[in-house]
């Protein structure tokens, strides 16, 4: 049988009972299907070459709302278990805007409204480049509402609905973002708790924001929001102890997140099933399917990675989002440019160094140990010399391999952030592959000095040197002449196949199926001053508000212009006040919408008695 969503529209397909819950968007199926309470009129002309598109929303005494708290809705973005969003326009200044209100059904539950101002104070709290950021959270009329940054992408859903399974490393790189946005919230103490592909946002540039932070809850409260026996969240991506109604941690979006790069991966989710009672008996009871099964190309290492962030048991799963952020790094390289280029000449100058100090403390000791029994001839000798370069060879070629082998890396790659994978994915080479890689380039790097040492020794070069001194300058031009050409010749063909479009991948490289890549820089914590704490006094003529904030204090002010410090009274956050003349500088519309971690958030804006203002996220 079959039951269409009333919700997402997904038609679900089931035997015996009907399943009480969507198993793709959550949302009960009991009950009266909820009511699409949007109503648009006919596109109008905005002028220059724009269609703009006003929308209404019906409160729950059926009265039609087009102007929220000075935001008039254009049109519906979607609906989710707690509300639709709009997008929606400032009055004031024209921005765009995502504007969040709470579904009419549900509107006259004081618990559901509850939750409702929980994710607007949360999610107030947090300023990230990878999170969706919250510019404003009120009622109006009674209805209670949400203004976020508008997200002009499309989600990871979209994403994957539309082109199929991600490659390996887009996969990750999406997900290293959400993990970003996951740890700034996790730092501030805040768990997500309905981490899936429909809540990762893509921004203009391509990179993925975590947003609809609606289920969140306080790691540092209990705040007895959730209804016993009610699943809030998305049974697909949800973790084993959140649907038994356990304790919910930073671990809980640890698991949302593997499930979320399983489906990034494998284009369905880990359990995914049309009835959301029998997904989550699978999630809490079922060992998770191997992800290789449903997609063989997958690197096993990675496949490794996602299982381990999918345990049922929280003592096996990754501890934190830092572990599992460095576990992926190395499945989402970036090719080498010219500059990776120098990074990987120098960690081969670094490798040599070691190498040559290594290999030359082996040999110190392997003559000590054999007190010259095996008699090879005295250590200036050509047969000694040929020995000792045989020796090195030998060493050289396995170190390498086995390094690369067990660790993907030599010290010197290590240093400079420097991984070799095979071609197929992240995984390091195995053992034949990757002597295979090292015997081929150490034989194009060292054709010249192979040519010398065997025409040195054919000839008993250094034996002739060592009777007849004034031969010693004739001797090494001869060698000279030997080493430079055939050293060019040997490192030209293994440049030749190098192009950008291939990542600069050798020729030894095609021969043994492999590749150097780059792994993604480690995040960086930014730190800034802060004043927030510090008391200040108020100035004469300061004003109790500017706009919607409470004035605490100024931190310049003088002629009835400065810089205050304020409060945003609904959602509890600091803002600073830019306060100057009308006929003072105006903030351009680029400033207003930037959005990085060294600038700050820009709340809102306007002008009263006789002065214009501009409000900054503190």
């Amino acid at each position: 049988m079959q039951l269409p969503c009333s919700r997402c529209g997904r038609v679900l397909e089931f035997s015996g009972e009907p399943p009480t819950f969507c198993g793709y968007c959550g949302r009960p199926l009991t009950g009266p299907a909820p009511q699409d309470t949007t109503t648009a009129t006919a596109p109008t002309d905005a002028g220059e070459g724009t269609v703009a598109y006003r929308a209404a929303a019906e409160l729950p005494d059926g009265t039609a709302l087009e102007v929220v708290g000075g935001y008039r809705l254009l049109r519906r973005l979607g609906a989710g278990g707690m509300g639709t969003v709009y997008e929606a326009e400032a009055l004031a200044n024209g921005r765009r805007v995502a504007l969040k209100l709470l579904a009419p059904a549900i509107a006259a539950s004081p618990e559901a409204v509850e939750r409702f101002r929980q994710e607007g104070r949360l999610a107030s709290a947090l300023s990230h480049p990878r999170c969706v950021f919250v510019l404003a959270a009120d009622e109006d009329a009674g209805q209670p509402y949400i203004v976020m940054e508008l997200m002009p992408g499309d989600t990871l859903k979209d994403l994957v609905e539309r082109g199929g399974p991600l490659r390996q490393d887009d996969a990750v790189a999406r997900i290293l973002d959400a993990i970003e946005g996951l740890q700034e919230a996790h730092r501030f103490g805040v768990v997500h708790r309905d981490v899936k592909p429909s809540n990762c946002f893509l921004g203009a540039d391509g990179r993925v924001k975590v947003g609809d932070f609606g289920l969140s809850k306080s790691l540092g409260e209990d705040s007895h929001l959730t209804r016993t026996g009610t699943f809030l969240g998305t049974p697909l991506y949800a973790s084993p102890e959140q649907i038994r109604r356990e304790r919910v941690d930073a671990q809980s979006d640890i698991y949302s997140v593997a499930a979320t790069l399983y489906y990034l991966l494998a284009g369905r989710a880990p359990f995914e099933t049309g009835d959301a009672t029998a997904a989550m008996a699978r999630i809490v009871a079922d060992p998770v399917p191997p992800l290789r099964g449903v997609r063989r190309d997958v690197s096993s290492g990675l496949e490794r990675v996602v299982l381990r962030g999918l345990e049922r048991n929280r003592e096996r799963r990754w501890r934190n989002l830092d572990e599992l952020r460095a576990a992926l790094l190395p499945f989402a390289p970036g090719r080498l440019s010219i500059g990776g280029m120098g990074a990987r000449f120098g960690a081969y100058l670094i490798d040599q160094v070691l190498f040559s100090v290594a290999i030359w403390i082996l040999n110190v000791l392997l003559l000590w140990w054999s007190g010259y029994m095996l008699r090879p001839g005295d250590p200036g000798s050509a047969l000694y010399q040929a020995l000792y370069s045989l020796f090195g060879s030998v060493f050289w070629v396995l170190a390498y391999a086995g390094m690369e082998t067990a660790w993907g890396c030599t010290p010197g790659k290590r240093l400079l952030g420097l991984r070799v994978c095979t071609t197929r994915g992240g995984d390091p080479p195995r053992p034949a592959r990757a002597l295979w890689r090292s015997l081929l380039f150490y034989t194009l790097t060292s054709l010249g000095a192979f040519a010398m040492q065997f025409a040195l020794l054919a000839a008993g070069a250094l034996d002739a040197a060592r009777d007849h001194p004034e031969r010693l300058t004739e001797i090494y031009l001869t060698a000279m002449l030997l080493f430079y050409p055939l050293e060019a010749v040997g490192i030209l063909a293994m440049m030749i196949t190098m192009r950008a479009r291939n990542g600069y991948r050798g020729l030894h490289e095609f021969l043994s199926g492999t590749r150097v890549v780059l792994l993604p820089a480690p995040a960086r914590k930014q730190t800034f001053p802060s004043c927030l704490g510090e008391t200040l006094a108020r100035a004469e003529g300061l004003p109790e508000r500017v706009g919607p904030f409470v004035v605490r204090g100024a931190l310049r002010w003088e002629a009835g212009a400065g810089v205050l410090l304020a409060e945003d009274p609904a959602l509890g956050r600091k803002v600073f006040v830019w306060v100057r003349p009308l006929a003072g500088p105006v903030l351009s519309p680029v400033r207003r919408d930037l959005g990085r971690p060294t600038r700050l958030r820009w709340l809102a804006g306007g002008g009263e008695a006789g002065v214009q203002w501009d409000a900054f996220f503190a």
